[in-house]
C-alpha cells in the first residue's frame, strides 16, 4: 500500500477565509498563496491592510456597507432579466 499523494494532500487543503477547496474554488484560477489561504483572500486581506494603514480614519462598519452596497449592485446587474411576454402570461 503506498502513501498519500499531492493529489490526497490537495484534497483536504482548505482556505480558512472563505473555504474554498481544490474541487469547490471560489474563483479560476484559484491558487494557494499559503497552506490554508487561497490566492484571492490574501490579496483582499492585503488591500484592508494597505487601506487601514494609509486611510485618515479607517472605519470597518463604514466599508462592510460600501462593499455590501457594490455586491448588491452587481447582483442586480447579473440577475437574469424577466421576458415581458412570460409575465403577461402569469398576470
Amino acid at each position: 500500500m503506498s502513501g498519500p499523494t499531492l493529489e490526497d494532500a490537495a484534497a483536504w487543503l482548505k482556505c480558512r477565509v472563505c473555504g474554498c477547496t481544490e474541487q469547490a474554488p471560489c474563483s479560476r484560477p484559484c491558487s494557494w498563496a499559503q497552506e490554508d489561504l487561497c490566492d484571492l483572500c490574501h490579496r483582499a486581506a492585503g488591500a484592508l491592510a494597505e487601506w487601514t494603514l494609509g486611510a485618515h480614519r479607517p472605519n470597518r462598519a463604514a466599508l462592510a456597507r460600501e462593499v455590501e452596497a457594490r455586491v448588491n449592485s452587481l447582483f442586480r446587474t447579473m440577475a437574469p432579466r424577466r421576458c415581458a411576454g412570460r409575465e403577461a402570461m402569469h398576470d
